[in-house]
């Protein structure tokens, strides 16, 4: 039972999904992005009175994209979040604007997200196809203020179960939901339901081999 058990946490579909959390102390301070520009990448942060600027370099021409997601709250209007996705200019020092996205607070979708456990507002996608460089996505709403969950790229990559649950269990926190909400997550109840199903079956069949030597 417990190798089954073992083996079938290992076969789990998980999506690549382990968000770190964001820190900034000052004003524009920039978050490097140390991953691949295409590969999936998730930033749990929150906006304290300025914008929070995130940088991502790449060898060669990709799609740069990033989607803000925030919590649903039904009796709150969503939080306008804005993407600005600047190139620098390596000669010069300066920068040219790419792509500017802003979302007002009719333009966030209503998403309920089996995996984490609870609804969230999903904006727009900023993208746009780029040449290799350096680019810098600002994260910023007309007060500056707000929790935010940040995507960049377009590759996904399995990060494994546990480390997946890991990051559930990481946003959800952040959100301000307790430990128990963990339970809600398909990452929990999916394995849970399906060992019990196990667990079951391996009764009944105790149960039955008692039964025929009984009859014997």
């Amino acid at each position: 039972m417990l190798v089954i058990s073992v083996l079938f946490l290992g076969a789990v579909p998980t999506f690549a999904f382990s968000p770190e959390i964001t820190e900034v102390v000052r004003p524009y301070e920039v978050v490097t992005i140390d991953e691949q520009a295409v590969r999936t990448q998730d930033y749990l942060g929150e906006l304290s009175g300025f914008p929070v600027m995130y940088e991502v370099t790449s060898d060669e021409s990709f799609t740069l994209q990033a989607r803000v997601q925030q919590r649903y709250n039904s009796a709150l209007e969503p939080i306008a979040f804005s993407l600005i996705a600047i190139k620098q200019d390596e000669r010069g020092g300066g920068v040219t604007e790419v792509e500017r996205l802003r979302s007002g607070t009719s333009d966030w979708q209503r998403v309920k997200d089996s995996q984490l456990g609870f609804s969230l507002w999903e904006g727009i996608a900023l993208s746009a196809d780029v040449e290799p460089g350096t680019y810098r996505i600002e994260v910023s709403t007309p007060e500056n203020e707000g929790k935010y969950l940040l995507s960049f790229g377009t590759e996904d990559a399995d990060d494994g179960y546990f480390q997946s649950l890991a990051g559930v269990r990481r946003t959800q926190q952040f959100f301000g939901f307790s430990f128990f909400k963990l339970l809600s997550s398909s990452y929990v109840y999916y394995p849970l339901g399906v060992l019990f199903v196990l667990f079951i079956i391996q009764r009944g069949w105790k149960y039955r081999k008692i039964i025929t030597r009984n009859d014997t």
